[in-house]
């Protein structure tokens, strides 16, 4: 997947400037703040305060955020209003960016992201969204667990190739494999989900990938938002 901007997360404010020293060091990028631990490299800071000026979350309006590191993951802290802790959509974008900001900034080190109140006083966490190893194929995103090896991810992608899914427009897939079934999942535009002749497309592709990929092994195709969040499941059984 690319990448996504940050101006989703609304309704993140600045902290109290009386208290700012309670919260470790700080630097500012485009008007927002990064505050952190003394023990957390520059380096990284400036690589996050980029990160964040890039997705036009520090778009110019005052904000801060803290980050910490946790020893085996990080934690970042965005102050966020009570309304947004309840809000399914917003919640699902922000589980998205833990594996973004693992991705692009703390070299695939796990990412909690803790939205908080003025004060940076956690009131919901939202844990890191487990993908797995990542291959890039041009302009496609292949994502696969760790059930799954990389010599059978190479293999999947140059089946699809050969089928004519992957064209290098873009797309991203998961793949998996559960209780000896494989999962193969990929985003779709809102509304194909329900379209019958789509569907049944689908359906024979399930077919088609068990008999020539699979030895006839079971397989389903999981239709998902962006998010890789299940929008409808098709299999071959």
């Amino acid at each position: 997947m690319k990448l996504v901007k940050f101006v989703a997360l609304l309704s993140i404010i600045t902290i109290n400037i009386a208290f700012a020293n309670d919260f470790g060091s700080v630097k500012t990028f485009n008007s927002g703040e990064i505050y952190y631990e003394k023990a957390i490299k520059e380096e990284m800071v400036d690589k996050l305060g980029k990160y964040l000026i890039d997705t036009y979350f520090f778009d110019g309006t005052p904000r801060s955020v803290q980050l910490r590191d946790e020893g085996i993951s990080y934690t970042l802290k965005f102050i966020v209003s009570d309304s947004l802790l309840t809000d399914k959509t917003y919640l699902k974008q922000v589980r998205y960016f833990t594996y973004q900001l693992s991705d692009y900034v703390f070299d695939n080190t796990p990412v909690d992201i803790h939205l908080a109140s003025t004060y940076f006083i956690t009131k919901k966490v939202v844990k890191f969204l487990r993908l797995g190893n990542k291959i890039e194929v041009g302009n496609d995103d292949i994502f696969y667990l760790p059930e799954i090896s990389r010599e059978k991810a190479d293999a999947f992608i140059n089946y699809l190739k050969g089928a004519g899914f992957l064209t290098g427009d873009g797309k991203a897939i998961l793949i998996e494999t559960v209780e000896e079934i494989f999962n193969f999942k990929y985003p779709i535009d809102a509304g194909y989900e329900n379209n019958a002749e789509y569907i049944d497309i689908v359906k024979q592709f399930a077919d088609q990938i068990s008999k020539e990929f699979l030895d006839n092994g079971n397989i389903v195709i999981y239709l998902t938002d962006i998010y890789f969040d299940e929008l409808r499941a098709i299999s071959n059984f």
